[in-house]
Parts: structure tokens; sequence; C-alpha cells
């Protein structure tokens, strides 16, 4: 892994908590060198989002509820202990996804703990606890898409490869050569 040179480094506007594209603080100004723009990133703080002893009448991993969960947005769900090994470094992101219009990230999550959605995240949901965070909640659904994008972009720029519950998550992202 090659050392990068403070001009591709991405840089913050004001004095918050930051490591790559991961957000600490709720709001912060970032510069992305190589979109070359300002982001605005209000990521909320980690929470638990179920618990593999906790299951509910039908069986399956009971949600925790956040009032983030009723409408739509951008969600990341996490390890909540331990890493998992990526390419470059080690992380806890399984699954970055998004909730627009017509569904709520409520809705996400329950197909996402079912048995015939989506298996990665049916083991994720079973085996560990998991926490997650929201982003761009309430953006109108057209950047959504876009958003989700930069999202699946900045984790393959910092690990190396999209997050390893996502099936779709890699399609058209970028490998740059200082990366």
């Amino acid at each position: 892994m090659g050392v990068q040179s403070p001009s591709t480094l991405p840089t913050v506007v004001g004095v918050y908590a930051f490591k790559g594209p991961q957000v600490f603080k709720l709001t912060q100004k970032v510069f992305i060198p190589f979109r070359k723009e300002f982001i605005m990133v209000r990521l909320t703080k980690k929470r638990i989002l179920s618990k593999p002893d906790e299951l509910d009448e039908d069986g399956l991993v009971k949600l925790r509820v956040h009032p983030e969960m009723d409408g739509r947005g951008i969600y990341i769900i996490s390890i909540a202990d331990g890493r998992l090994d990526y390419p470059k470094k080690s992380g806890q992101v399984i699954y970055i996804g998004k909730a627009t219009s017509g569904t709520t990230i409520k809705s996400r999550l329950k197909d996402h703990r079912s048995r015939n959605n989506n298996p990665n995240m049916y083991s994720y949901f079973k085996y560990k606890q998991l926490k997650i965070q929201y982003v761009h909640m309430h953006s109108a659904d057209r950047n959504l898409t876009a958003r989700e994008k930069n999202r699946f972009q900045d984790h393959f720029d910092e690990y190396g490869c999209a997050p390893v519950a996502n099936r779709q998550g890699s399609s058209g992202l970028i490998i740059r050569n200082n990366h």
C-alpha cells in the first residue's frame, strides 16, 4: 500500500475526528481531492441494530427501533465487535444500502434479515451483534443513488473492495492508481 501525498488526502474543514472517509462527528465539510468537491456528510452515531439472541414472534432477529427507520436515506451496517479482513485494511462495515420513496429503511432492514433475501446479510443478523448508522436522511430519491454510490466508492478507496454483504455494490466503482 503506497503512501498518499497530502494533495490526495481528504481535507477537513473545522475541528472534527476524521479517518479516511469515515466521519466520527455528526456534521463535517470534507474536500475529496479526486472528486474535486466539498461534501457535507451527516452521519449519526453507531447504534445497536440487532443482537442474535433477541428474536421476534417469527423467529427472526429482532430489530431495535430508531426514528430514522421510518424514512428514506442511506444506512451503513457494521459488526459491533471484531474486524473483517478487507484487501487494504480491516474494517467493520458489512453493508451500505438505501431506501427511497415507496419504502422505508425499516422495511429494507426487515428484508435483509430474512432468510430468502440476502443469505450473507441473514448470516450476519443470525450470528453477530450489528450496529447501524444513518446518513443523507430526507434526500431526494435522485440524489440517494449517487450518494450511495459515493459511500461505496469511499469504502472501496479505503478498504479495497465493496462491503462484504453487498451483492451488487461494486458495479461502477473506479479503481484509482493512487489507492
